[in-house]
């Protein structure tokens, strides 16, 4: 049986497509950055006797509940975990009785990355979802000044009502999160969806809002940069220096720096948090 995804929607009237997409995409695929207990355990490790050599698994139900059991006793699992941590905890662990005969294989940050990716694969889904639902007529959008929106872009609005429309045909459950700010393109103080400063992104606080719409941040992460890739894309480099606060040879530097780097995170177990 299937548990319904509940999404944390805005109490306002008013509803921003982009952050509505992001929410979505959280709720969907949550993130495991800070992951606890279970959630740092990526798979599993156990001897073939048909090769003779021990292969990675994908944790079933049972994996999970049977390890659940054993955690309150054993020390405490939390992302990330240093080489010595791991250690303890497998050590202990191998000593536990009726403990399986697996081993867990724990979330690396290639396992993050692809967390991520994943994240944002179905935020584009949704995105584009909305752009055929408006086309169709399904929800009517509007820019920061109530303009009628051409399409549904980056800074493009709609009621709360459409939104909730759109969620119970995609079969999902929502719950209220107070939120009175949107994020666009060209937010300009005192203007609907506009700010007087700059938010600035706390390093390694996914859920903050700083990592989805833009800031001033000294430390580029991994989450940060991928907002930007896609912030990049809708507003081009002009639009996403105004939004991040640097300069467009910034931008490009950042921007070319981290796409290099992208190249270098697979590893075995990558997959397994990805599916």
């Amino acid at each position: 049986m299937q548990v319904p995804v509940n999404v944390n929607l805005a109490s306002d009237e008013i509803v921003d497509c982009w952050k509505f997409a992001r929410d979505i995409a959280k709720a969907v695929c949550p993130s495991i950055e800070d992951a606890r207990g279970i959630d740092c355990v990526a798979g599993k490790t156990a001897h073939s006797a048909a090769i003779g050599i021990e292969l990675p698994y994908y944790l079933t139900a049972g994996d999970r509940e049977q390890l659940g059991k054993l955690l309150p006793a054993l020390p405490e699992l939390r992302y990330p975990m240093s080489g010595e941590q791991v250690n303890e905890f497998m050590d202990a662990y191998r000593l536990t009785d009726n403990r399986p005969d697996w081993e867990p294989v724990f979330i690396k940050e290639s396992d993050i990355w692809a967390n991520r990716q994943q994240q944002w694969n179905i935020f584009d889904r949704h995105f584009a979802a909305l752009q055929t639902a408006f086309s169709d007529g399904q929800i009517a959008a509007f820019d920061q000044y109530h303009a009628p929106a051409e399409r549904i872009a980056l800074g493009a609005l709609m009621s709360r009502k459409h939104a909730v429309e759109y969620l119970e045909r995609c079969g999902l459950t929502f719950s209220t999160a107070v939120d009175s700010k949107s994020s666009n393109c060209d937010s300009n103080p005192g203007s609907p969806g506009g700010s007087d400063t700059v938010s600035t992104p706390v390093a390694g606080d996914a859920d903050s809002d700083a990592f989805w719409r833009g800031g001033t941040q000294k430390r580029w992460t991994d989450e940060l940069m991928m907002e930007l890739a896609q912030y990049h894309e809708l507003c081009g480099t002009a639009g996403a220096a105004k939004q991040f606060n640097v300069s467009e040879s910034r931008i490009r530097e950042v921007l070319r720096n981290w796409r290099e780097k992208q190249g270098q995170k697979a590893t075995p177990f990558s997959g397994l948090m990805s599916r």
